[in-house]
C-alpha cells in the first residue's frame, strides 16, 4: 500500500521495468541500439497504444456481431429456407449467451486474469463466426450465434478493466473511452451498410 502511494505521487525509487533507470548508460545504451533517441516512455506509451488496439477489436468484434443480422437478414432467410420466427430466433439469442457469459464473467477473470479472459472470449467468437458461416440450417445459427454471446458477455466485462488498468494514470479517461467508441460509431456503421442484393 505504501509502495502505490509512493507510486502516486511519484516518489518511487526503484524503475518498474528492468532497464528503465535514469542514468546516463542506459539513455546511450538505448539510442545506440535504437539509431535514434526514444525514451522508456515513448516505448511504454507504445506499447499501450498497441495493446488497447488489440483489446479494443474485441469491442469491435461485437459491434460487427450486433449489427451486422438486419442488412444480412434477406440473405440469410434466403439461403436457407428460414421463416421469420427462426430468424428472428437467431437474431435475439446472442442476447441470451451474453447474459450467461456476464453471469460467469467476473469469477473467470479473477481466476485466469484479464489477457486470459480476453483470449478465451475470442475463442468463444471464433467458434461462433465459423458455425454461422457454414451453417446448413437454423441450429447452426442458433448455436453460433450462441456462442458469440458468451464472448460479448465476457468482453463487455474485461475489455474496458483491462484498457484502464494498462493505461498511464494522466491518459486513463482517453483510453478507456477507445471501446465505448467502437461501440457506440462503428457497429451503428455497420448496420447502415446494405449488402448488394
Amino acid at each position: 500500500m505504501a509502495e502505490e502511494s509512493k507510486m502516486e505521487r511519484g516518489l518511487l525509487v526503484q524503475p518498474l521495468l528492468e532497464g528503465s533507470g535514469n542514468s546516463n548508460n542506459n539513455e546511450e545504451d538505448m539510442m545506440s541500439t535504437a539509431g535514434k533517441s526514444s525514451s522508456p516512455v515513448e516505448a511504454t506509451s507504445a506499447a499501450v497504444i498497441f495493446s488497447t488496439f488489440v483489446a479494443v477489436c474485441g469491442s469491435f468484434s461485437y459491434g460487427c456481431a450486433l449489427s451486422y443480422s438486419s442488412p444480412a437478414e434477406s440473405g440469410i432467410m434466403e439461403d436457407l429456407h428460414l421463416s421469420i420466427a427462426s430468424y428472428s430466433m437467431f437474431g435475439s439469442v446472442m442476447e441470451v449467451g451474453g447474459m450467461i457469459g456476464a453471469l460467469f464473467c467476473g469469477r473467470l477473470t479473477a481466476v485466469l486474469g484479464r489477457k486470459y479472459t480476453m483470449w478465451l472470449s475470442q475463442v468463444f467468437s471464433t467458434i461462433g463466426w465459423l458455425a454461422i458461416a457454414l451453417a446448413k440450417n437454423d441450429w447452426w445459427l442458433v448455436t453460433g450465434r450462441l456462442s458469440i454471446g458468451f464472448g460479448v458477455g465476457f468482453v463487455t466485462y474485461v475489455v474496458p478493466i483491462y484498457v484502464a488498468e494498462i493505461a498511464p494514470k494522466e491518459h486513463r479517461g482517453s483510453f478507456s473511452y477507445a471501446s465505448q467508441v467502437s461501440f457506440s460509431y462503428i457497429f451503428p456503421t455497420i448496420s447502415i451498410v446494405k449488402p448488394k442484393e
